[in-house]
């Protein structure tokens, strides 16, 4: 209810803001009429053309100002230059200069001295330093209103003390005016530029019996430029409170006959039934026993409720001897996973990230093995050897990442002895890797020895391959010798397949002693430095010739310093020889582009300006 009256009267009270407004617009319009009055005037655009020089004698005196009720009287020429311009302060009664913060305005080219018709004109807010002032302009005409159009004449007078005498006046409110771009603006105004509606009303609570009404104005450029306050009475809303003291009144006397009457039934219905669930309740509570029931006679909703009651016992009853047989469950299959993981052979931790040790478990026969394995919440140092920690933490990351499993082999030292490992990582949870690490020194071992042997097996199986591989090599110089066949002929032909073929075994031995050499890590160095540009030159300008004989040709291009290094010139010069012309015969019949380029520690090339299938 009070909300109804509540909405009336902020209803009426725009309403009565509105007719402040409107009585202020009524006084913008009577400025705004006496200018036209004044512009189309035969004697003031004679005036303003230099040709009535007693006009401002005549009619532009101290009288005419109060007569009009004006602060401002400009007239401009065509040329929109200041044919005359006079201040008047109204609250005092005395003669003034033109406002200094409306001089810029009255320059050739603004508004309010160019005007393109006949009926162009401007009237409204305007907002000054000096405060906010009802401002019009009209076009100087002939009498008749017809052009051309020789000038403008500007009226202008300030929001003082008398406009808002009048307006009190007119709307018998107490009404207050206030400039919207005063700095030290009172809060009561600065909420109601914040929160007027479309229309630019606002309406505020300032008393029991007084509501304060704020209409604010915005100025000829669409900003808020003046805020009018008026004091309205709260005819309604006083009206509304004793009809809502009646009728509390009312309903208080209606509401104590009902509670007496409601609190015998509740009584006798509900409470009484309530308090013996409630005292059901407690000695089941007491007991701790859920095979214990309440009983409450009758067939309402407090009987529905007892029943419940005792279906929910009855639950608990059956859930509590689901979780003994669950938990019997749970401490078996944890006996057998503790069983499994002892007999595990492994050593399983969870690492982060960042390859923090969060668990451990696992075989107990080589635990010393490992650094501080008992300890959680250790960083990938205190688990893996210092060396290798690198490598643990980015395994860890590419399986999160990846979600792949990965494999790294690595060494420790015991008691002067070298100790295999294998760590497998998995994907245990988000942001957490499993590691499994067993012991593989055994194998390496019997690896090791598998390699030796193997080794040595390929020395012996040389060793007799060399042997009727010499005199047939031997022989065949010598043929060569004693027949000397021209090159062309069928002798010369046969004996050299016989050299070659022979010089293709012997590498081909040689290489078979490398490569198991090399598995068995016994491959012998010998290391020194090397000059990889001069390397590269080298290389480049023996595979020209092939390039050259496919119609194609090698381009060499070192952009950037490569530096010295240590390695095995043979095997490095066969290494790259081999990648140059895999990357020569792969090509179709074009130029291959050989741009080699240091990264970090790594000698790699760099295709430019895009991946091809010629750059190596």
């Amino acid at each position: 209810m009070l909300d109804g009256f509540r909405s009336r009267e902020e209803t009426e009270s725009k309403r009565d803001i509105e007719r402040v407004i409107g009585v202020f617009n009524r006084f913008l319009d009577n400025i705004k009429n006496t200018n036209i009055d004044w512009g189309a005037w035969d004697e003031a655009l004679s005036f303003v053309e230099g040709q009535n020089p007693d006009f401002i004698s005549a009619n532009l005196v101290n009288e005419t100002y109060l007569r009009l009720g004006l602060s401002v009287i400009v007239y401009t020429n065509a040329e929109a230059s200041i044919v005359y311009s006079g201040g008047f302060n109204q609250d005092d009664g005395i003669p003034t200069q033109v406002p200094q913060g409306l001089r810029p305005l009255l320059a050739p080219g603004q508004p309010l001295v160019s005007h393109t018709g006949l009926k162009s004109g401007i009237a409204g807010l305007l907002s000054l330093p000096e405060g906010p002032m009802l401002i019009t302009s009209h076009p100087v005409l002939t009498s008749t209103e017809m052009g051309p159009i020789r000038g403008a004449v500007i009226f202008g007078r300030f929001v003082d003390k008398g406009v808002v005498a009048s307006l009190k006046e007119t709307t018998l409110f107490n009404v207050e005016a206030r400039n919207a771009k005063n700095p030290s603006l009172p809060g009561d105004f600065r909420k109601a530029i914040e929160q007027a509606d479309e229309k630019g009303l606002y309406t505020k609570k300032v008393s029991s019996d007084t509501i304060g009404g704020y209409a604010v104005i915005n100025d000829i450029s669409g900003a808020p430029g003046l805020i009018l306050r008026a004091d309205i009475p709260r005819g309604a809303l006083a009206q509304g409170n004793t009809t809502v003291l009646f009728v509390i009144i009312a309903l208080i006397a209606s509401l104590f006959v009902f509670g007496f009457v409601v609190l015998v039934l509740l009584d006798r219905l509900v409470l009484s039934r309530v308090e013996r669930l409630s005292n059901g309740l407690r000695e089941i509570a007491v007991s701790g026993s859920p095979s214990s029931r309440v009983t409450v006679p009758g067939s309402d909703e407090i009987t529905s409720v007892g029943t419940a009651i005792n279906d929910m016992l009855a639950a608990i009853e059956r859930s509590q001897a689901e979780r003994a047989q669950a938990q019997e469950a749970l401490l078996e299959s944890e006996a057998v996973n503790r069983a499994i993981l002892v007999a595990v052979p492994d050593v399983l931790f969870r690492a982060n990230r960042e390859g923090r040790t969060l668990a451990f478990a696992g075989a107990r026969q080589f635990e010393s093995r490992l650094p501080n394995t008992r300890i959680v919440e250790k960083a990938g140092s205190d688990v893996i050897p210092p060396e290798y920690v690198a490598d643990h933490v980015r395994n860890i990351q590419m399986t999160l990442d990846t979600g792949s499993s990965r494999i790294m082999e690595y060494q420790s030292l015991d008691n002067n002895q070298i100790h295999w490992f294998e760590a497998r990582y998995v994907v245990c949870q988000r942001d957490e890797g499993l590691v499994m690490v067993r012991d593989i020194t055994e194998r390496k071992l019997a690896q090791e020895r598998e390699d030796a042997a193997r080794l040595k097996f390929l020395r012996v199986l040389s060793h007799e391959l060399r042997t009727p591989l010499t005199p047939v090599a031997a022989s065949a110089g010598l043929l060569e010798d004693v027949l000397e066949p021209e090159p062309d002929s069928q002798e010369g032909k046969l004996l050299s397949n016989i050299k070659s073929g022979a010089d293709v075994l012997r590498r081909r031995i040689d290489d078979m002693l490398d490569v198991a050499a090399f598995q068995a890590r016994t491959l012998p160095l010998d290391l020194a430095e090397i000059d990889t540009k001069v390397l590269l030159t080298e290389l480049c300008d023996l595979r020209d010739a092939e390039a050259k004989r496919r119609g194609e040709s090698t381009q060499l291009e070192i952009r950037d310093p490569l530096p010295k290094v240590t390695g095995d010139g043979p095997r490095l010069r066969q290494v790259v020889s081999t990648l140059l012309l895999n990357a020569i015969r792969a090509n179709p019949p074009r130029q291959a582009h050989i741009r080699p380029s240091l990264r970090g520690q790594h000698l790699c090339h760099r295709p430019h300006p895009r991946p091809r299938k010629d750059d190596l």
